[in-house]
């Protein structure tokens, strides 16, 4: 984590990026967000760990490569305690509709293991549009 997190703190300061970490249980998480489109200020309602979440997402490392995506158009739904951990931090402060994009250090992605396109130990960019949700 402590190495994660020096990398994303260089990328977010190499990118001049307004990036905040999200809290977690009152911690430092170590999951960043940035770009955050607030679709409804009034909409106070979150999604929580068992909330089905309908998302369009794209994927990606720090060098751009994309490893996935939902289809231009289309979105995909997922109960978010299925997914990896920093989605299950960084989705539950958006509301429905909101966009945004989280740096994932990889303890909180896929850790020291391949997935597919990634490579073991990376920190992980994910754009995310929060369409809808089920509590």
């Amino acid at each position: 984590m402590e190495i994660d997190r020096e990398i994303i703190v260089n990328y977010i300061a190499d990118n001049d990026l307004d990036a905040a970490e999200i809290n977690y249980g009152g911690y430092p998480s170590g999951v960043f967000y940035f770009n955050h489109e607030v679709a409804d200020p009034e909409d106070t309602e979150k999604p929580i760990s068992t909330s089905e979440v309908t998302v369009a997402y794209k994927g990606y490392l720090l060098d751009g490569t994309v490893f996935d995506s939902t289809p231009e158009g289309e979105s995909i739904t997922f109960v978010l305690s299925g997914l990896i951990g920093g989605w299950q931090i960084g989705i539950p402060i958006m509301s429905r509709g909101d966009k945004l994009t989280l740096i994932i250090p990889s303890p909180l992605g896929y850790g020291p293991y391949e997935a597919g396109s990634i490579p073991a130990n990376s920190v992980l960019l994910f754009d995310i549009e929060l369409i809808n949700f089920t509590n």
